[in-house]
């Protein structure tokens, strides 16, 4: 072999060993990637070239966290919304509020005419029960005028009967018959006389003792009881009596009038 062929050859073996350590350390990767025990140094094979050697890399492990979703709000303000709502409000409430006023009013107005439609029909009661009252009292004392009147002519009248039947009895001369004749006469004297009397104290009662018209009255009724029980015709006191009375039932007929 020649010297040229000699020093060929030693320059390829450097080149056959770096490819070589190459492929082995191919190997090793492939072989830290499917995780493979350690391997010490005693199971690597001899590396000419210890600088060309490179540590096993580990497999980085990624994990993969889903993206929450963002929500996004809006902040900001539809004015023209809003201030149709404002104005809407504005107006319920406005009104509202003019109603219910408006109600109160009303009735306040009704309580205010109640009262004065309550006050209006007591004071229309009052006058209805006065003029009532007083209409009732002027029928009441025309009426016992008239019966006081009555029953004085009737005591007049039973003393002209006893006056004319003793006359007549007396020339019977019959006393049993003239004692029965005068007992029922006496019966009928006094009952006639009682109730004269009685007539004129209801109407003393039914007159206002601080008239003038009703004293003049009330002297009357105790004149004409003193004249009957004398045994006199009561007619010219009675005529005074009606003359009186008319003019206290007119005035008090005027009062009724008022009132209603």
């Amino acid at each position: 072999m020649s010297s040229e062929a000699v020093m060929e050859t030693s320059k390829k073996q450097p080149v056959q060993k770096e490819i070589e350590a190459s492929s082995e350390q191919k190997n090793i990767h492939s072989q830290d990637k499917n995780l493979s025990p350690i391997v010490t140094s005693t199971q690597l094979p001899a590396i000419s070239n210890i600088e060309q050697f490179e540590p096993a890399k580990t497999k980085a492990i990624e994990l993969s966290i889903p993206k929450t979703t963002e929500l996004s709000i809006s902040t900001s303000i539809d004015w023209i919304a809003f201030l149709g709502f404002a104005i809407t409000a504005v107006i319920v409430i406005f009104t509202s509020r003019q109603t219910m006023k408006q109600s109160i009013e009303v009735i306040k107005s009704q309580e205010a005419l109640s009262r004065d439609n309550a006050k209006e029909n007591i004071s229309l009661t009052k006058s209805e029960l006065t003029a009532s009252n007083r209409q009732a009292w002027i029928n009441t004392l025309r009426n016992d005028l008239a019966s006081f009147i009555a029953a004085s002519n009737v005591i007049w009248d039973l003393h002209r009967v006893k006056d004319g039947r003793d006359q007549v009895l007396a020339e019977l001369k019959k006393p049993e018959y003239a004692m029965g004749e005068l007992f029922e006469w006496s019966i009928k004297y006094n009952s006639a006389l009682q109730n004269a009397e009685q007539l004129s104290a209801k109407i003393k009662l039914l007159l206002n003792p601080n008239e003038d018209k009703s004293k003049i009255l009330s002297n009357l009724l105790d004149e004409t009881m003193q004249v009957v029980k004398n045994k006199k015709d009561p007619t010219s006191l009675a005529q005074k009596i009606i003359e009186v009375s008319q003019s206290i039932l007119k005035k008090e007929w005027e009062r009724v009038k008022n009132l209603t």
